[in-house]
């Protein structure tokens, strides 16, 4: 029943025009691909990517501290207006603000653990079976809780346990979960659009099973190409972009 109502609205050229500009303040700027609500709260937090990265050089605590009074303020002032969890679009200009906010520790957090893990690489040394421990401790902790705060420093945990010598990092370097690892992102956006597709088309001739074993695959091979032909070309660019900015040859 799902698949069959999750699509239900009629495209025009505005919508299509919304969702391409990652506005992500009504339900319609993401109704063509939910998972865009994501990109959104991104592409805003790319604008001040820049203020927060120098904030976490004079000190991680205030942009520990800063990020966290920002999700404070966020989820309260989106209580106050009656949206309710999960947190995806506002609904209004002061809503996607509040949202915004209410994610910055996801930035905040992640930014301060990368910094930390570049001042303190090979520093740091943990047993293997400690590591393993903290990481069912951080995901189990986050389940109780089940909060989008709880599962941002739980996260952030597993990535910094992952950073260092040991299994988890060990099992992340085999070949098929790098695979998944870079095609991860091109997958999560487009496996939706794929999903909901393949039910729609393939369903009347092949059942709603066979529709669903099908997607999948189908998206993995989607993102792959997606990776290939979207991400790293995107990726240069950018790189080229920056070294220019900088001004070096």
């Amino acid at each position: 029943p799902w698949t069959q109502t999750a699509w239900p609205f009629e495209t025009d050229l505005e919508t299509f025009i919304r969702n391409a500009l990652l506005i992500g303040v009504l339900d319609e700027d993401v109704s063509l691909n939910p998972v865009i609500w994501s990109l959104v709260v991104e592409l805003r937090f790319s604008i001040i990517f820049v203020g927060l990265a120098l904030l976490c050089r004079r000190s991680r605590w205030s942009l520990i501290a800063v990020t966290m009074g920002g999700h404070l303020i966020g989820r309260l002032v989106l209580n106050k207006m009656g949206v309710s969890p999960p947190f995806l679009v506002g609904e209004s200009i002061l809503g996607a603000v509040a949202l915004t906010l209410f994610y910055l520790p996801s930035f905040g957090l992640g930014i301060a653990a990368a910094d930390w893990m570049l001042s303190h690489k090979g520093q740091i040394r943990i047993d293997g079976w400690l590591q393993i421990a903290l990481c069912g401790a951080f995901v189990g902790v986050a389940k109780i809780i089940n909060d989008d705060l709880a599962w941002c420093f739980a996260s952030t945990g597993v990535v910094l346990i992952a950073s260092l010598p040991g299994p988890v990092s060990s099992a992340l370097i085999l070949r098929p979960v790098q695979f998944l690892g870079k095609i991860s992102y091109s997958l999560y956006l487009i496996h939706f659009p794929i999903l909901m597709a393949t039910t729609y088309v393939f369903t009347p001739h092949i059942g709603l099973v066979t529709s669903l074993l099908l997607a999948p695959t189908l998206s993995t091979l989607a993102a792959a190409l997606m990776y290939r032909y979207v991400e790293v070309p995107g990726i240069n660019f950018g790189k080229r972009c920056a070294t220019a900015l900088a001004g070096r040859p």
